[in-house]
């Protein structure tokens, strides 16, 4: 009776998700695949080739996935595109259309910023228009962040965010939206039918603290609001279903809010771990959240994990954390720090892993959130007794599927490793406290459960 007990609670609280890793099988840059991310019409688009340390070509990459069956179809790059304009650091896609910023684009490190914008043409796309810094000003770094929805495509550049409108087959600026004595707006971009949500911050993270909120008033967007969260805290947001998800670091926070009288109202929240790492990356659909991390404050290398939590009768309910299938548990793979999400299928980046194939690092996954482990492996497993003193006994049909069992403290570093002997893992050097136990199966699935020593 008490295995029994063990196993509904791993069914309902630590549900595991299957991912599975791709790379590119051609027209590879070097490194960081997986950077950024996107998912649209059953087409991935990815892109790699640089960070802030090396000046790396970028490239996106656009894989095509009908049938769930992952087919690499273009290479995106221009002759005019060098190392340093970090062509691929924002990415968008709409059904037959993608936007690639490279903000940094310009003579002698100016900075300037640009975009490129491409078109499915006879099943593959094509290069179809260069858009440059509508205020042509050095640092401007135009191309930020980029966003196409509704035939419409938004720009940020330092302190502006440009909208266009595709006249003729050619975009054609149409409105520049500004917020007075705001300096750093467009950090980010959420928009639906109705509603323009606006973030201002640095270039490199979230922590203004401010949503600017426009509505849409004869085809033009005119401001409405100003959402002021919590100054100096860093965070990310997403806009789904009209609602507004913000994922707060400093306090651990999720919190979710319904727009009512021109004001953002708190709906409901909950609490995320607070450790070093900075959570920072959301993605939402009706029943499944994912928090990734792109940076961690203590200076040691560690697995990043991918939280998820599922919304079980009306509660957002942690799950296993996700981790990659990356065998070395001290590499800093950075999974998770770029995620994209269209209805079940969520795609993850892993920019710091290593990659077996013609880039040196990097990898993206796929997972089906509809889909999780417990339904092939967890229903089958026994973990007993957990809490433990010493020994943790492990009970399943396919232990001789089991290709090793790692432990992981809470920040993800890797403390130990079985090769054998799995039916009963001795713990008894481990202090007390709560640990992950990684089970890598021969076929690359992990299952991840949550074990306390007592």
């Amino acid at each position: 009776m008490k295995n029994i007990c063990l196993l509904l609670f791993s069914q309902l609280i630590f549900s595991q998700l299957q991912v599975s890793s791709f790379y590119p099988t051609f027209g590879a840059s070097g490194n960081y695949f997986g950077k950024k991310v996107e998912i649209n019409n059953n087409e991935i688009v990815v892109s790699s080739g640089f960070n802030n340390s090396f000046n790396q070509l970028g490239k996106v990459y656009v894989f095509d996935f009908t049938d769930n069956n992952l087919i690499q179809t273009d290479v995106l790059i221009e002759s005019d595109v060098s190392g340093p304009d970090k062509f691929g650091s924002s990415i968008s896609k709409e059904n037959d259309k993608i936007a690639i910023g490279a903000p940094n684009q310009g003579a002698n490190n100016s900075n300037f910023g640009a975009v490129y914008l491409y078109k499915k043409i006879n099943g593959n796309y094509q290069f179809h228009q260069k858009i440059t810094s509508v205020n042509n000003t050095a640092n401007d770094n135009f191309g930020r962040y980029v966003k196409l929805f509704n035939n419409r495509l938004y720009i940020s550049s330092k302190n502006n965010v440009y909208v266009f409108d595709l006249d003729n087959n050619v975009w054609t600026l149409s409105q520049t939206l500004s917020v007075a004595n705001e300096t750093a707006l467009g950090t980010k971009i959420e928009v639906s039918n109705n509603q323009l949500l606006i973030s201002s911050g640095h270039y490199n993270g979230y922590n203004s603290a401010k949503i600017y909120g426009f509505n849409m008033v004869n085809n033009l967007w005119n401001y409405q609001s100003t959402f002021n969260y919590n100054p100096n805290q860093i965070f990310n947001f997403k806009l789904y279903n009209s609602q507004l998800y913000i994922v707060d670091d400093t306090s651990g926070l999720v919190s979710i809010y319904d727009f009512s009288d021109n004001n953002w109202v708190l709906n409901s929240s909950f609490q995320i771990p607070l450790n070093d790492q900075i959570y920072d990356e959301i993605v939402v659909n009706n029943e499944n959240i994912f928090l990734g991390s792109n940076t961690y404050i203590l200076q040691m290398s560690r697995k990043f994990a991918l939280l998820h939590y599922k919304k079980v009768n009306s509660i957002w309910t942690s799950q296993a954390p996700i981790y990659s299938n990356e065998t070395n548990a001290q590499i800093d793979d950075y999974f998770g720090s770029s995620l994209a999400l269209e209805g079940s299928n969520l795609i993850i980046g892993s920019p710091g892993e290593f990659s077996p194939g013609p880039t040196q690092t990097g990898r993206a996954y796929y997972a089906d959130t509809t889909l999780s482990l417990e339904n092939n492996f967890l229903n089958s497993f026994y973990f007993y007794p957990n809490p433990t003193k010493d020994i943790l006994y492990i009970e399943n049909d396919f232990i001789d599927k089991i290709e090793y069992v790692s432990i992981l403290q809470i920040d993800g570093k890797k403390i130990a490793t079985f090769k054998s002997n799995f039916e009963a893992i001795d713990l008894t050097n481990l202090t007390k406290g709560v640990y992950f136990l990684i089970i890598s199966l021969h076929n690359n699935a992990v299952i991840t459960k949550k074990i306390i020593k007592k």
